[in-house]
């Protein structure tokens, strides 16, 4: 009989582990959901932008941090040049980050997945390669912005 209710004890403790690690007090459903499928853009603004330069200075892009009042989330976009690949990156203050890696085309517009980031601050990361060499990498960061 107490070996049962060992047993039972352990795997009651053992499940509110898993539910503790798996669903971390600032999860939420449109964490890494792409915002144009979830209609989170239709009520989005961009709050910030950089330009995505490379080592010299050139302007090879922009990069924005977007905000979605109704889902209350964060994602970045890159506007650059067609031929160019690269990736886009959105962080929060509470350490959690949504990178996004993206291929040529698609018009050299280009969008990462959300966080939700009521609250919280956010910044944006974009890169991009446009062809060989090193003038034709570049990145650019965004400002912070809090809400």
């Amino acid at each position: 009989m107490k070996t049962r209710v060992i047993a039972a004890a352990a795997a009651a403790a053992a499940a509110s582990v898993v539910v503790l690690t798996a669903l971390p007090a600032s999860a939420s459903s449109l964490d890494g959901k792409d915002p144009y499928s979830t209609g989170c853009n239709s009520s989005a603004y961009s709050v910030r932008s950089a330009s995505i330069k490379n080592q010299i200075g050139d302007s090879l892009g922009s990069v924005y941090l977007y905000w979605s009042p109704t889902c209350k989330t964060n994602w970045t976009e890159v506007r650059v040049s067609t031929s160019g690949h690269g990736s886009v990156n959105v962080y929060t203050d509470d350490g959690r980050s949504a990178l996004f890696s993206y291929s040529a085309g698609n018009g050299g517009h280009h969008w990462g997945n959300m966080l939700y980031a009521p609250g919280v601050c956010a910044w944006g990361t974009g890169t991009v390669v446009a062809g060989t060499g090193t003038v034709n990498h570049g990145s650019g960061t965004t400002a912070d912005a809090c809400g």
